[in-house]
């Protein structure tokens, strides 16, 4: 098991990870929910790679995983 200050550690370096990225991006996102280390984003389809880039850039120790939504028939 990791320290007991591993968890606090994780969500100060996310918090800055997340504050970086969405103050930096040239456009305001309309919407960014964070749950610990997940996020669900609303991003133009236009931008979904250069979003992913930019937040990629933010951190080279932390890299965000891309899933793009399911479309249901």
């Amino acid at each position: 098991m990791g320290s007991p200050v591993s968890v606090d550690v994780a969500e100060i370096v996310m918090q800055n990870i997340e504050e970086r990225a969405l103050v930096t991006y040239k456009r305001t996102l309309p919407l960014w929910l964070r749950s610990v280390d997940d996020t669900f984003t609303a991003v133009h389809k236009d931008e979904i790679d250069d979003f992913h880039e930019h937040l990629n850039g933010q951190n080279a120790g932390v890299t965000a995983d891309l899933h793009p939504p399911v479309q249901i028939c």
